[in-house]
């Protein structure tokens, strides 16, 4: 059964999104289907999340391995494949992916026995908004134990272990704001992999090292090889002062805009839930 925007056919996402829906409908059981906006800067026009059937013969991670074409075909869009039951376990870990992505207003497509994956008259809006921020938080004072020993590396002149000590705070970072944007992170070490995977969702975020500067792009990468080195064993070629201040610099401002997009983030949040809660 089709919803909202696709029952409207004078919305300008109309067409593509009847079709990508025909085509992921074609060999994927699917329980339901959201279009949702960006929060950050798009780097696409929406997010389509999928919600996969229990009957599907495939767990919906393994979905991108099969539809790589599909979003490959049709880049104004980000996609994200969930079930149902998943969604409800991480809201109850205070991950809001289901409230800002998922309502019944973002509804595209439903199967015919399908309900709201939320309950928006069991949300309750302040004791869920105490627990996501208490994660932030918590997240956050981790990178800072990560980071307490860098400025005795910078001091000694130890670049390597300094550049080492900026690799692990900027993958941590950008898993954080990744389960907040996407509602979920992928475990890469590397950095360059990271940023891909937020560039669905935040152009900002996913040009803290802008591939198209080579100079931030080559200290991204000597940051990837300072991980190999001290996790593997890996000959690299010394990591220079100069890398070690520019990295220095764009963690300081990662750090600031990692802030600035969650407390956006919560602020959305707390006025979707007042309408919605209200409503329901």
């Amino acid at each position: 059964m089709y919803h909202n925007i696709l029952t409207q056919q004078d919305c300008p996402e109309y067409d593509p999104l009847k079709k990508v829906i025909k085509l992921l409908r074609a060999f994927i059981k699917i329980d339901a289907i959201y279009f949702s906006k960006h929060l950050e800067e798009p780097s696409n026009n929406g997010i389509i999340t999928v919600l996969v059937s229990k009957s599907n013969p495939h767990y919906y991670e393994e979905i991108y391995d099969f539809s790589w074409k599909i979003m490959k075909s049709y880049p104004e869009f980000s996609f994200s494949f969930y079930d149902e039951a998943w969604l409800k376990a991480e809201l109850e870990e205070g991950n809001l992916y289901a409230i800002m992505n998922c309502d019944d207003s973002q509804l595209l497509y439903s199967a015919s026995n399908f309900t709201s994956v939320v309950d928006f008259k069991k949300i309750k809006p302040e004791k869920l908004i105490k627990k996501v921020t208490k994660r932030f938080k918590r997240h956050n004072l981790e990178i800072n134990i990560i980071g307490r020993d860098l400025k005795y590396y910078n001091t000694d002149g130890r670049h390597l272990s300094a550049a080492y000590n900026m690799h692990q705070q900027f993958r941590y970072l950008f898993i954080n704001i990744s389960w907040f944007l996407a509602g979920d992170y992928t475990g890469t070490e590397s950095l360059e992999e990271q940023e891909e995977y937020l560039r669905k969702f935040s152009i900002v975020l996913a040009n803290t090292f802008d591939p198209e500067k080579k100079e931030e792009w080559f200290v991204l990468k000597q940051l990837d090889e300072a991980r190999t080195a001290i996790q593997c064993n890996k000959e690299i070629e010394p990591i220079t002062k100069e890398t070690i201040d520019i990295a220095y610099e764009k963690l300081a401002i990662l750090k600031e805009e990692v802030r600035r997009v969650f407390d956006k983030y919560i602020k959305r949040v707390k006025i979707k839930l007042e309408d919605l809660v209200s409503v329901n």
